[in-house]
């Protein structure tokens, strides 16, 4: 049930720039409540219940938190500490929800550590030796198909030295 009181953000994209972490997070639902808390949803389809251990330590939980948690005083001007922060997954075929984070200043300072660990290993990935038949079968379920399949040159690879400002933004 809605409450009037509530601020509600469908569908809001987020992006989060510092230094080399650019992050971008696709939020089904951001509630801002009366009651000074913020309630990320998250909605899964044909999701399983019962296996909503997987969401507490997923990566996307981690950055939908993280960028939120640094992003909201520029954008919705408020100041808020992490554990006034919660992300809901909800299945709403099954109008239920699949797992409930309730977020801390522990957590965030821990997502900083692993998406920061997590881009410096993109940044120094030796791209030239990866051997992709080691992976073949994971190909056809890989979003990034065509970019693997397709011959790139070096110059393409080293993107650290890209200018991510001067490109861009595509619509999907």
């Amino acid at each position: 049930e809605l409450d009037k009181n509530n601020q509600y953000y469908p569908e809001c994209t987020i992006r989060f720039s510092d230094g080399f972490m650019r992050l971008e997070a696709n939020i089904d639902l951001i509630i801002i409540k009366k009651d000074g808390t913020v309630e990320i949803f998250d909605w899964k389809t044909n999701a399983n219940p019962t296996n909503s251990k997987k969401y507490i330590s997923s990566l996307q939980t981690s950055v939908y938190m993280f960028v939120l948690k640094k992003c909201i005083k520029d954008i919705f001007q408020i100041d808020i500490e992490c554990n006034n922060i919660k992300m809901t997954y909800f299945s709403p075929e099954r109008k239920a929800k699949i797992a409930e984070i309730k977020y801390s200043e522990e957590m965030f300072k821990s997502d900083e550590k692993k998406i920061g660990n997590l881009i410096n290993k993109v940044y120094n990935y030796d791209y030239s030796s990866f051997n992709k038949e080691e992976y073949s079968k994971q190909c056809k379920f890989c979003e990034f198909i065509n970019f693997c399949n397709s011959e790139i040159s070096e110059e393409f690879i080293d993107f650290k030295n890209w200018n991510f400002d001067e490109i861009d933004e595509v619509s999907i």
